[in-house]
């Protein structure tokens, strides 16, 4: 896909202390039913999740280095190793090519890391930008381009090699007046990362264009937001594969997380930009049982709910002291008990979950000199692990 862009790309940042806070417009969630759409029919998804190769004995930890290119460490002996060399920044007088690299995330078998490559190339007034959505395999150290096009968002079926993703919107489908041109919406994709095979999962059955897709635990459901406007988060909506069911809860309800059992998700209420209202909501599908998890703080907010690999433990991120305030780090038992607060940041950009459920990822720091640290949940403690963000450990 291309676009036309004066300046400098504009790289989402999911997580900071500063506020910078990506997709974020604050809407209390609604207790309906979620209503059901008729279904279009499309190939019918293969549910049960099987470990396609056996998982690596080096959980390699993928990251974005200060130089732009994707990194791997070993959190174990340091080592490093390089995934991408050519990364490139933007110049002032813009006689070079740009190279830009981002969001690594592993396959469930820890074969594939996929990340989007950047390119802008040099036009008059500023930059041609296009995007690809890159899969490098470990074994081989081979890159393959799996989709010449710009994908908001993806996410990596359970037990497989394959990848759902969501299509940039046309450049027709906002219209003058602030509406959508149903005409142009588009769906849930799929690409086979062994294959190259794209195929379509989820029709666009509402009118809206759907992006952000994340699949629940088991593989049943896939979850996706409604665009139906240019700000902030759309309505949550998830698809059921066992009846052909496409769900609609018609509200948005900011970042979620599947719960282990696939039978709800864990939510927070930050769409836009933060109000100090937001918290942390745990709630099933049929959105019979909405419970608060985090609690009441005054002058601050709780967002990014993230469950742990073991499908025991849920993190998410505590502003305190207003709007750009300090982010704790918390960390409790999805079958209750006591919340700890693991530690407090000046700036932190993003966080993850360590394979083994017993540590996060945290990127932290000035702007210049961000780290990623591992968080330990035992004790609080913390190690740098390497120059760098956007941390992902192989499963």
């Amino acid at each position: 896909m291309k676009t036309l862009w004066i300046g400098l790309f504009l790289i989402p940042v999911f997580l900071t202390g500063c506020a910078t806070l990506g997709i974020l417009a604050t809407a209390t969630p609604a207790t309906e039913a979620p209503t059901t759409v008729i279904h279009t029919d499309i190939p019918t998804e293969v549910i049960t999740a099987v470990p396609v190769t056996a998982k690596p004995s080096i959980h390699w930890i993928a990251f974005l280095g200060i130089d732009g290119n994707i990194q791997l460490i070993n959190p174990d002996t340091s080592e490093h190793r390089a995934v991408t060399s050519n990364a490139a920044e933007y110049s002032a007088d813009i006689p070079n090519k740009v190279v830009k690299y981002q969001f690594p995330a592993w396959s469930p078998d820890g074969r594939y890391l996929a990340f989007e490559r950047g390119l802008g190339t040099p036009i008059w007034g500023g930059y041609e930008n296009t995007y690809s959505l890159m899969v490098f395999d470990v074994a081989s150290g081979e890159i393959r381009t799996l989709l010449d096009d710009q994908a908001i968002g993806w996410d990596w079926k359970p037990g497989t090699h394959r990848l759902a993703f969501a299509k940039a919107a046309d450049q027709n489908y906002f219209t003058a007046g602030r509406g959508v041109n149903s005409a142009y919406a588009t769906g849930i994709w799929t690409v086979d990362a062994d294959t190259g095979e794209i195929t379509e999962l989820v029709k666009p059955e509402t009118g809206y264009a759907l992006v952000n897709p994340q699949w629940s635990p088991d593989g049943r459901y896939v979850s996706f937001t409604e665009r139906v406007s240019m700000d902030g988060r759309g309505p949550f909506a998830y698809y059921d594969f066992t009846t052909n069911t496409y769900w609609r809860w018609g509200v948005a309800i900011g970042t979620t997380a599947w719960l282990p059992d696939s039978s709800g998700i864990l939510h927070d209420n930050l769409n836009y930009i933060p109000t100090l209202e937001e918290r942390i909501f745990r709630v099933s599908l049929d959105r019979s049982d909405e419970t608060q998890i985090s609690p009441d703080i005054q002058d601050g907010y709780g967002w990014h709910p993230l469950v742990s690999p073991d499908g025991s433990q849920a993190a998410y991120l505590q502003v305190k002291g207003g709007v750009f305030g300090q982010t704790t780090v918390v960390v409790q038992s999805l079958a209750g008990g006591k919340r700890y607060e693991l530690a407090v940041f000046d700036q932190l950009y993003d966080y993850a979950w360590a394979a083994d459920s017993a540590s996060l990822l945290v990127s932290t720091g000035k702007t210049s000199e961000i780290k990623v640290v591992q968080l330990y949940i035992l004790d609080g403690r913390m190690r740098t692990l390497a120059d760098g963000w956007q941390a992902a450990m192989q499963p």
